[in-house]
Formats: C-alpha cells, sequence, structure tokens
C-alpha cells in the first residue's frame, strides 16, 4: 500500500499546487489595455505617420513591473522600394534629417505613454517599475548618424503617476538609455 499511497498523495499535492496559484498581481486585460493604446497611439496618422512593424507588446515582470516593446521606423518611408537600384544623395539626406527631426517628439510620446500606463496599470505596486523599450528599425543604406537603434526609457510608477501633468518633470522623472 505504500506505492499507491505515495502516488495519491503526489496527485494530491500537485493539483494543491494547481488550485493554490493565485492570479497575477497585473492582469492580462490591463497589458492588453496598454498595447492597445501604444498602437494607436503610434499608428495615429499625420503628416509624418509612423511606420510600426509588428504591435507593441506588454508584460509583468514579478517583482520589477511592466515592460512595453514595440519595433517601428520613425517615418513612413513610401517611396522606398526594394526593386530600385539606388537613392539619391538627395532622398538618404532628406530621409535622415525627416528621422532627426522626429525623434524628440517621438521619445515625448514615449514618455506619455509611460506616465498612461501607470493609471491603466492600476495594480501594479507604485514602487515598481514600467518600462518601455522601443527598437528603431533602419535600411542598410541610410544614414544613421546621431539616430540610435534602440531606446529604453523606465520609472518607478510612483514617480510617474507624480509627474504626469508636468513634461519636464516627467522627463526628470525617467532614466534613459539611447543605444
Amino acid at each position: 500500500m505504500k506505492g499507491p499511497a505515495i502516488a495519491a498523495l503526489a496527485v494530491l499535492t500537485i493539483a494543491g499546487l494547481g488550485f493554490g496559484a493565485s492570479e497575477a498581481l497585473v492582469p492580462v486585460n490591463a497589458t492588453a489595455a496598454v498595447e492597445n493604446a501604444a498602437n494607436d497611439r503610434f499608428r495615429a496618422s499625420g503628416t509624418d505617420p509612423y511606420e510600426f512593424l509588428g504591435t507593441a507588446r506588454c508584460t509583468y515582470i514579478n517583482g520589477y513591473g511592466a515592460l512595453i516593446t514595440l519595433e517601428l521606423q520613425l517615418v513612413y518611408a513610401s517611396n522606398v522600394n526594394p526593386f530600385r537600384p539606388a537613392y539619391s544623395p538627395e532622398e538618404i539626406a532628406s530621409l535622415h534629417d525627416r528621422k532627426l527631426k522626429k525623434l524628440p517628439v517621438f521619445k515625448d510620446t514615449l514618455r506619455a505613454l509611460m506616465a498612461s500606463s501607470a493609471t491603466t496599470l492600476d495594480s501594479l505596486p507604485l514602487n515598481q517599475r514600467i518600462a518601455v523599450e522601443a527598437r528603431l528599425w533602419h535600411f542598410r543604406w541610410e544614414d544613421n548618424k546621431g539616430m540610435p537603434e534602440r531606446i529604453f526609457m523606465s520609472a518607478e510608477k510612483s514617480k510617474l503617476l507624480a509627474a504626469k501633468a508636468n513634461p519636464a518633470a516627467l522627463a526628470a522623472a525617467i532614466e534613459e538609455q539611447d543605444q
């Protein structure tokens, strides 16, 4: 009887672990709301829209906070064609200038996304962080001087909420890395 008793105990223990698991600290519907907000924000049309590559993702990392990831081109390059032999120096310079002009606007938009996410992720503890990683895609032939390939921003939720209404305070509350 030792064998069946041990087997039964093992089954009950495993079942207890499954039923004893608690719901995630930050529910999936909250991270999905952040994803939808990011997708809407960066897919919005305008005079010089972003070219969104895929969709934004938001995940909760236990003990750290929320991470939002996205990949995009800073500008929509409508005249880019893979079958075209070469781009003129003027076209390459124009694309570079458009991206450089858009970079500060993009960073402000990321900061605003982080601030709004602090409200959306209401179950996220105040001492945990909200981080965003943006991968900026570039063509092999374009001039990338002064352009990062990756932007990473991170801040405690409490600091984001405190600075939400003040763009200068919001920028000061967020740690930024460009690579």
